[in-house]
């Protein structure tokens, strides 16, 4: 059995999603982590591919953390369509979970 190194596994796994549920009692400074099922750059998240590798079963609302130019300031975004990359905020995929 050939043993691969740690960083060649990693490299070929899909990023990690970090995300809240606020009504369990999460919190921001802490997040939930899951690993999307697809080997894409966070860049590239879709909402359809967050839905997919999702761990916990039943029907959620997804926000997603970026920062508003126009605002000046952090929000969190819905996001309809579920095939358009999903906003990346420092480098990171950050939900909030409803």
């Amino acid at each position: 059995k050939t043993r691969r190194p740690l960083v060649y596994l990693a490299a070929t796994m899909g990023p990690l999603i970090r995300y809240i549920v606020p009504g369990d009692g999460d919190e921001e400074r802490h997040p939930n982590v899951f690993r999307l099922k697809d080997n894409v750059a966070e860049s590239a998240v879709t909402l359809q591919q967050i839905k997919d590798s999702f761990l916990l079963p039943g029907e959620y609302h997804f926000r997603f953390k970026t920062w508003d130019q126009r605002l000046n300031r952090i929000v969190w975004l819905d996001v309809v369509d579920e095939d358009r990359p999903v906003p990346v905020f420092e480098g990171r995929v950050m939900i909030k979970v409803a």
